[in-house]
C-alpha cells in the first residue's frame, strides 16, 4: 500500500468514526502530502499539509504559554514541509499563510485573550464542560443497562435512559466542535494578510520574514512594489556561524556575572569569543541571510519575522545602516499596534518613566553604571519614579504597575535559564526575584519595557512557537515592545547606550522626539562610533521586538502617513 492508499484509507477511517477523530485526520492529510511532494505535486501537498495543520487542536490558553508552546512542537515537522511546499509552490502569499498560521500561535491566542476578546474562547470552554458532563452521565446510564438485574419494564427504562443521554452527548459533541471551528475560523481570519502588508508600505519600508523547510532557510521579502521569496541555503551551513556568536562569555563588567551561562554551545566551549569570532560570525551571517535578500537601496527600516531559530541573530549588526525592528510574528505586532491605539483613544497612556537601578544584592558584584542610567533616564521630577538599591525590590515593581508608564526600566543582574525558561530572573533588591513565570500573570500598561541586563533576550526555543523568555512575557502581560540584550552586556557600555537611547525616544521636547526602533539605531550608532566601543560586543547585542509607534509597516498609522 502506497502513501496514497494509505492517506485514503486513514481518512475514510476518521470520517467513519466522526469528526473527534481529528489525529487520524491530521495523520491521512499528512501522507497525502507527501505522497504529493514525492510525485512532484506542491500544490496538492501544501492543501493537504494546510488541511493537517487545521486539523491540530486549536489554541487554548486554559493550558499555559509553555505548555501550548511544548504542544506545538509535536507539528513542528508538519509545519516545515508545509513551508518546503508552499516554497515550491512559490506563491508569495501562501508562504506567509503557512509562516504566520505556525508562527507564536500560543503568543497571538494569548494576546487575544488578554485584551478581553476571548468570548469564543469561554465559549469552547462552557461547551467542553458541557460535553463533560454529557459523557459522565452517558456512562453512568450505560453501567445501569449493562448491570440492570430486575424485571424487563426497568432493563427497558434504563435502555431508554441510555439512549436519551447518547442522544445529549451527540448534540453536546456537535456545539463542542461548532465552538472550537468558530475559534479556529476567527484565529485564521485574525491573521495579516500580504495584501494589507504591502498596502501599509511606503518606499522606503520593507519587511522580511523567514522559515525554515525540512532542510534550507527561504525568506519572504516585501515592500510596496514587489514580494520574492528567497533560498537561502540549508540550515546546516548556517547554524556554525549562529553557534560562534552564542558562544559570548561573559566578561569582568558584565551585568550578569552571577554564574555559569545554561547556553549548550557556551557549555561545549573551552575558550570564551573573541572579538574577532563575533565581527567574524557576524559578517558570515550578513552574507547568509541578509546580502542575498537584495533589498532595494530606498528602503531604509525593514521588520525582520524571524524563524525561532533565528531569533537570537543580532539583525541590526547585520545591516547597520538601516533601521530593524523585529516582529514574533507579523500578526503579533498588528495586535500589538491595535492594543497601543486602543490604550491612546482610551487615554490610557502615560508618558512617565518607571526605572529600576542597581537594585542591592549583596552577594553580587555592585552595577554602579546601572544606578547612573536609571536616574538619568527617569529624572523628570513630579512625572517619572526611580527606585534605586534597597529600594528596587519586588514589592516597590508590583505596586508601582498598577498605574500606566510609557516605559518600564531594569538596569539589574539578570539570569536567563534555556532548560526551565520560566525560572528566568531579573534579580531586584532583597534576594527578590522578578521570574518569566510571574510575568506571565502581571497585568501592565506600558507602551516600552526595557530589560537594561544580560541575556534578556534568551531562554527555550520551541520550534513550532518561539523562545519562551522575558519580551514574549511581557507582552502577554501588556506591553506592546520590549528591548532586550543576547548577550551579557558591559555595564559601563549599556549606560552610555540606554541614556542615548531615552534621549532620543523621550526627549524632553516631544516634537524631536522619534520612535523606539530610530532611537536604538541612532543610539547604536553613536555607542559605536567611540573607539573603545566600536567592537559589536559593546552595541550590537540590543534587539527592539514589537511594533514601532511612529513608523512601523505593521501599524494602520504608516498607511496614514504613507499617504
Amino acid at each position: 500500500m502506497d502513501l496514497a492508499d494509505c492517506s485514503k484509507e486513514l481518512l475514510a477511517l476518521a470520517y467513519l468514526a466522526g469528526k473527534s477523530a481529528s489525529r487520524l485526520i491530521q495523520r491521512g492529510h499528512y501522507l497525502a502530502g507527501l505522497h504529493g511532494m514525492a510525485t512532484g505535486a506542491p500544490s496538492l501537498a501544501l492543501d493537504s499539509f494546510r488541511s493537517s495543520i487545521e486539523s491540530c487542536d486549536g489554541v487554548d490558553p486554559g493550558r499555559g504559554f509553555e505548555a501550548e508552546a511544548l504542544a506545538r512542537e509535536q507539528w513542528n515537522e508538519l509545519h516545515a514541509l508545509a513551508v518546503d511546499a508552499a516554497a515550491k509552490v512559490g506563491t508569495p502569499e501562501h508562504l506567509l499563510e503557512i509562516l504566520e498560521s505556525g508562527r507564536a500561535r500560543a503568543l497571538f491566542g494569548l494576546l487575544q485573550s488578554a485584551e478581553g476578546d476571548d468570548s469564543e474562547t469561554e465559549e469552547v470552554r462552557a461547551a467542553n464542560l458541557r460535553l463533560d458532563e454529557a459523557r459522565v452521565e452517558l456512562e453512568r446510564t450505560y453501567l445501569r443497562v449493562v448491570e440492570a438485574s430486575n424485571t424487563r419494564a426497568q432493563k427497558r427504562a434504563h435502555l431508554k435512559a441510555f439512549q436519551e443521554a447518547q442522544g445529549s452527548f451527540v448534540l453536546r459533541h456537535d456545539a463542542h466542535l461548532k465552538a472550537i471551528e468558530a475559534q479556529r475560523v476567527r484565529a485564521q481570519t485574525a491573521r495579516i494578510t500580504l495584501r494589507q502588508i504591502q498596502g501599509r508600505l511606503a518606499s522606503h519600508q520593507g519587511v522580511v520574514t523567514y522559515g525554515r523547510t525540512s532542510t534550507n532557510v527561504v525568506a519572504l521579502v516585501i515592500s510596496a512594489s514587489e514580494t520574492r521569496i528567497v533560498d537561502l541555503g540549508t540550515f546546516t551551513e548556517i547554524e556554525p556561524r549562529l553557534t560562534r556568536i552564542n558562544r559570548i562569555q561573559l566578561r569582568p563588567e558584565a551585568r550578569g556575572d552571577i554564574g555559569k551561562r545554561q547556553d549548550v554551545t557556551t557549555q561545549n566551549s573551552s575558550e570564551p569569543s573573541s572579538d574577532a569570532e563575533l565581527v567574524s560570525g557576524i559578517a558570515d551571517l550578513a552574507s547568509m541571510l541578509w546580502k542575498p535578500l537584495g533589498l532595494d537601496p530606498r528602503i531604509r527600516r525593514v521588520v525582520v519575522s524571524p524563524d525561532p531559530s533565528l531569533s537570537l541573530v543580532p539583525f541590526s549588526s547585520l545591516d547597520s545602516e538601516r533601521v530593524i525592528e523585529c516582529a514574533t510574528s507579523l500578526s503579533v505586532s498588528e495586535h500589538q499596534a491595535k492594543v497601543r491605539d486602543k490604550r491612546t483613544a482610551g487615554n490610557l497612556r502615560s508618558q512617565a518613566i518607571l526605572a529600576f537601578g542597581n537594585p542591592h544584592r549583596p552577594l553580587l558584584p555592585n552595577l554602579s553604571s546601572a544606578e547612573i542610567e536609571a536616574r538619568a533616564i527617569a529624572g523628570a521630577a513630579g512625572r517619572d519614579t526611580c527606585h534605586i538599591g534597597k529600594a528596587a525590590n519586588e514589592a516597590s515593581f508590583r505596586t508601582a504597575i498598577k498605574l500606566p508608564w510609557r516605559a518600564v526600566h531594569f538596569a539589574c543582574h539578570a539570569e536567563a535559564d534555556t532548560e526551565k525558561p520560566l525560572q528566568g530572573s531579573l534579580k531586584l533588591a532583597n534576594a527578590d526575584e522578578l521570574l518569566v513565570g510571574e510575568v506571565l500573570d502581571l497585568r501592565l500598561t506600558s507602551d516600552l519595557v526595557v530589560l537594561s541586563a544580560c541575556d534578556t533576550a534568551r531562554g527555550k526555543t520551541y520550534e513550532a512557537e518561539g523562545v519562551v523568555a522575558f519580551p514574549s512575557a511581557f507582552f502577554i502581560a501588556g506591553a506592546t515592545q520590549v528591548l532586550v540584550s543576547l548577550w551579557p552586556v558591559d555595564d559601563e557600555a549599556t549606560q552610555e547606550l540606554m541614556v542615548r537611547f531615552y534621549a532620543e525616544w523621550n526627549a524632553a521636547d516631544p516634537i524631536k522626539r522619534v520612535d523606539a526602533a530610530m532611537a536604538l539605531h541612532r543610539a547604536q550608532q553613536q555607542v559605536r562610533a567611540q573607539k573603545r566601543w566600536q567592537d559589536p560586543y559593546f552595541w550590537a547585542a540590543w534587539q527592539l521586538w514589537g511594533p514601532s509607534e511612529l513608523e512601523s509597516p505593521t501599524t494602520e498609522k504608516a498607511t496614514e502617513q504613507k499617504k
